[in-house]
């Protein structure tokens, strides 16, 4: 993983610093003329000074700090029509001021990206960008991520080579003989209760705290150094997806449209009068179709605490990435 330090621009108006300079010529002059005077002399025409114009505040930027972007980030040699194990890039804002980010793209379409970036990233934070190889053609490839920031527009230099895919011949067979027509036989279904069902070991809020520890160590076997998964499910209200999106990438999770680890998150938040508020939540994870762990938030009414994103993000960060 490499690491960009960006520090956001200090600004500062230099129009009083010019201001107070014409007002020290302007006491300067005052001052000869006055000596003038009192040596008897007759007092020269002074013309008038010119009325200010105004001046635009010019940036002076603090230091611009940027790591590791040096050499390019070398993905390992495939062959077309595959993907790359993603690689990730932490972007830092170590100034005392925010930094905004207008905006993050990859030139060339062979780099897929995961932007984990918001608009604002504040002083002292950090977010992540994921960059994955899966070219379309074959030969070396080269493009970058730029990173556009209130503090200028930083490139991130990408590369990679594709083989091309191996050609597969087919040899030519006579085609068999049509069958006579026979009748199709008719569509059976297996019984309702015979359907295959996923059984998953349950996390339950409030539980047995022997049993939960069980099954988050279970869960941690299959999810330690995970950092990529999919976040599908329904909640209300509709934030509270985005809040689980950002909780988990505050905890080195990036969500992606497709992964081996699916998350299937279900929540309700309702708020009423006197500061009630009413929360549930339900979700699984599964990984490569697998079962591995069932949380649930039974309904309850609480005044102080976490909302259904924040408890279940609570929990999975003592699993991910350990």
């Amino acid at each position: 993983m490499r690491t960009i330090l960006i520090r956001a621009c200090d600004f500062v108006d230099d129009t009083k610093r010019r201001q107070r300079r014409r007002r020290g010529g302007a006491v300067i002059g005052a001052l000869a003329l006055s000596a003038i005077v009192l040596a008897g002399s007759p007092p020269p025409t002074v013309a008038d000074p010119p009325s200010p114009q105004p001046v635009l505040a010019a940036p002076i930027a603090s230091p611009v700090h940027v790591k590791a972007v040096v050499a390019p980030e070398q993905f390992p040699p495939l062959t077309v029509g595959n993907a790359s194990p993603a690689q990730l890039f932490t972007i830092s804002n170590p100034g005392n001021e925010p930094l905004e980010i207008r905006g993050v793209a990859a030139s060339d379409p062979a780099f897929l990206m995961t932007n984990g970036c918001g608009r604002l990233l504040e002083s002292r934070a950090s977010c992540i960008i994921a960059a994955v190889f899966a070219p379309s053609k074959p030969g070396e490839q080269s493009a970058s991520i730029a990173v556009e920031t209130s503090n200028g527009i930083y490139a991130i230099p990408l590369h990679g080579a594709a083989r091309p895919a191996p050609r597969v011949e087919l040899a030519s067979k006579p085609l068999p003989p049509s069958p006579s027509p026979c009748p199709q036989p008719a569509e059976t279904h297996a019984p309702a209760e015979q359907k295959a069902t996923m059984t998953f070991p349950t996390y339950m809020e409030g539980g047995s705290k022997a049993a939960n520890d069980a099954v988050l160590k279970a869960a941690k076997t299959q999810l330690q150094n995970v950092w990529q998964v999919s976040l599908a499910g329904t909640v209300d209200p509709p934030e509270l997806t985005k809040q689980l999106g950002e909780l988990l990438n505050r905890n080195r999770i990036v969500v992606v449209e497709h992964a081996d680890v699916a998350i299937h998150f279900d929540g309700t938040l309702d708020r009423g009068r006197l500061g009630r508020k009413h929360r549930a939540a339900e979700a699984t994870i599964t990984r490569n179709g697998r079962p591995v762990l069932r949380y649930v938030l039974p309904s309850e009414e609480y005044r102080v605490g976490d909302n259904p994103a924040e408890a279940f993000v609570g929990i999975m960060r003592h699993v991910f990435n350990q």
